[in-house]
This record gives C-alpha cells, sequence and structure tokens, in this order.
C-alpha cells in the first residue's frame, strides 16, 4: 500500500505523487529526500520514501518506503500502524488522522453538528468515527457514523452510500478511493468541505423523512376522521335516500304516464303517416299510370308516323325526355320528320 503525499524536505512541503514524477529525470527515480510526514522527519522515525512509477499492469504510480529502514528499533509511523491495522492505505490513514483532528477540534453542541461526543470503533472492517449528537437535533439524529473508504474491499462492500441508516442514525460516506492524487493531498475540500456537503444531504434526506412520517399520520387522522364524518352521513343520507326514493317512484310513475302517452301519440302519428304514405303511392302509381298511357299514345303515333291534334310537339319532346335513349332517338326522328328539326331536343343530355 503506497502513499499518494509526502513531505519532501526540500521545499519544505508536502506534495503529491503526481508533483514528484514530474521532478524525475529519465529514469532517475530521485527527486529530492522524502519521508511519510514532516514529524516523522524531524524525529528520524517512521519511513523514507521512495517514487515508484505507474507499473506495466496498471498499478498507479505511488510514494514507497525504503525497505528497511528505521524499522530496526520498531519505531514505526504512527500512520503506517494505522493503515496496516484497518487492512487500508496511507491515503485512508492520512484522512483518518485528519478526520480525527477535524472533529473532535469541532465546538460542540453548536450549528451545524451539535456534536456531543466523538468515539473510535475498535473493530476493523465497519465505520471510522460515531458522532454523537445533543438534543438540539435529537428530533433528527442522535447519532451519525462516518466512513472513510478506499482500499478495504470488505468496507466497500458493506458501505455504498450516504444515507439514514435507522430511525435517528445517519451514515456520511467519503470515497477517497475516487479522488486523484493532486486531490487526496487537500483534506480542507475533500475531506472538510465533502463532508459538510454529506452532512447537508444527510439532514435534507431525514426532513424530507419526516415530512413523510407528519403527512402520513396526518392522511391517516383524516381518514379516522373521514370514516367518523361517513358515519354520520350515512345515518343522515338514509332518512333523504327514503326520501328521495318516494320522490324517485312519483317521478317514475309520472314518466311512465308520459311514455304512454308518448307511445299513443307516436301510434296515432305513425298511423297517419301510413295514411299519407299509402295516399302518395296511390298518387303515383296513378301518375306513373298517366305516364305509361301517355307514352302508349305516343308510340302508337310513332310507330304508325301518324299526327294527333291532342298531342302536340312539345308534350312529345315532354314525353321523350322521360324515355331510354333508344325510344328517346325513336321519337325525335319522328318530330324532326313531321314538324322539323326545331323540336328536336339535346339527344346527349
Amino acid at each position: 500500500m503506497g502513499w499518494s503525499r509526502a513531505y519532501h524536505f526540500n521545499s519544505d512541503e508536502y506534495i503529491s505523487i503526481n508533483d514528484a514524477m514530474e521532478m524525475r529525470t529519465g529514469k532517475d527515480p530521485r527527486v529530492g529526500d522524502l519521508w511519510c510526514h514532516k514529524t516523522c522527519f524531524n524525529a528520524k522515525i517512521g519511513a523514507q520514501l521512495l517514487t515508484r512509477q505507474q507499473g506495466s499492469d496498471g498499478r498507479k504510480a505511488c510514494f514507497a518506503k525504503w525497505p528497511g529502514r528505521y524499522e530496526q528499533s520498531g519505531q514505526y509511523c504512527g500512520q503506517k500502524l494505522l493503515s496496516d491495522s484497518k487492512r487500508e492505505s496511507m491515503d485512508y490513514a492520512y484522512f483518518y488522522t485528519e478526520f480525527d483532528k477535524y472533529l473532535n477540534g469541532i465546538e460542540k453542541n453548536k450549528e451545524p453538528f451539535f456534536i456531543k461526543r466523538i468515539s473510535k470503533p475498535s473493530e476493523n472492517n465497519i465505520h471510522d468515527f460515531n458522532i454523537y449528537h445533543t438534543n438540539e437535533i435529537s428530533e433528527m439524529f442522535t447519532e451519525t457514523e462516518l466512513v472513510i473508504l478506499d482500499e478495504n474491499k470488505r468496507k466497500i462492500k458493506k458501505y455504498v452510500e450516504t444515507k439514514i441508516v435507522e430511525g435517528k442514525k445517519g451514515r456520511i460516506v467519503i470515497k477517497i478511493s475516487e479522488y486523484t492524487p493532486a486531490q487526496l493531498t487537500d483534506f480542507a475540500r475533500g475531506g472538510i468541505d465533502k463532508f459538510k456537503k454529506e452532512w447537508e444531504f444527510l439532514q435534507q434526506q431525514k426532513k424530507n423523512e419526516l415530512k413523510r412520517i407528519k403527512k402520513a399520520l396526518e392522511e391517516e387522522e383524516e381518514a379516522e376522521a373521514a370514516v367518523v364524518r361517513s358515519v354520520a352521513k350515512e345515518k343522515a343520507a338514509t332518512e333523504e335516500r327514503a326520501a328521495e326514493e318516494k320522490k324517485a317512484a312519483a317521478i317514475r310513475k309520472k314518466n311512465a304516464a308520459a311514455k304512454e302517452k308518448k307511445y299513443e301519440e307516436f301510434l296515432a302519428e305513425e298511423k297517419k303517416a301510413a295514411a299519407t304514405r299509402k295516399k302518395n303511392a296511390a298518387a303515383k302509381e296513378k301518375a306513373d299510370e298517366e305516364e305509361r298511357r301517355e307514352k302508349i299514345e305516343v308510340f302508337k303515333l310513332v310507330d304508325n308516323n301518324q299526327v294527333d291534334a291532342n298531342i302536340g310537339p312539345e308534350k312529345m319532346k315532354e314525353i321523350a325526355e322521360k324515355c331510354e335513349y333508344t325510344d328517346r332517338l325513336h321519337i325525335y326522328y319522328y318530330l324532326f320528320i313531321n314538324y322539323g328539326p326545331g323540336y328536336i331536343g339535346n339527344l346527349f343530355e
């Protein structure tokens, strides 16, 4: 497990692995005197570091300790012991140490966290800090777990996201495994600001949950009140339904009488209409018979080439327009022969 940041004696600053790799010349790994921490350098404990470039197997570039240095005396770097005991990276150890200082440095029972006390579980593969809250926010949270994730696969599987765990317990998850080497050196942004944002998100989730609970209670109370109203309404409606049913029966009786009357009127109208249709049919039959007789008289004249003073050319022309094409042609020929072309109509209409 390598380091992503190191104390650079020559510049008296902490630098990222990216900064260190840019200082290298070709394959020369020297970039200066590197240590895990400034305090470790001053006390000559902990680990002196060197740079390792990215491997062909995809392993990322990192700082690594010089083999065998300052381990004979047992004076190990505290963060190295922490990372080994937690099965985590040195980046995790750095964030853990910084969070320990940050959380314990926050003034107790003050906004926004209202901290009562901080504790650190001793077990491995679980959350890293317990934050207990005072009564000022006990309606929302009494405890919040803080989890830092980097390389411990068991923790990564167990802790997925910031969420409300149960009741008034919340959980904040900070995944430093997603940070670049440069971002891992910026605890103010990647640690403190991230923690505050996740706390705001957790609070909003809790507020939304409380709103849902309040709404559910209001709906339940409203449902109970609705049942009471419904019983009272049903009792009042029983008499009203009886009165309405009586009124409806009277209306049905009245409607039935009106319907019977309307049916009788319909039958009378239908009888009258039938008489009219019969009269019209008789008139049409008479007219058709009259037209048939006229056609017979006309064709007698045409066939015999005779002239009848009672059936003049205008009447014959009128009858011709009611005939089929062949018969009309026959009559027009007759008119042409006996009366001239002036009496011939439009044969092709």
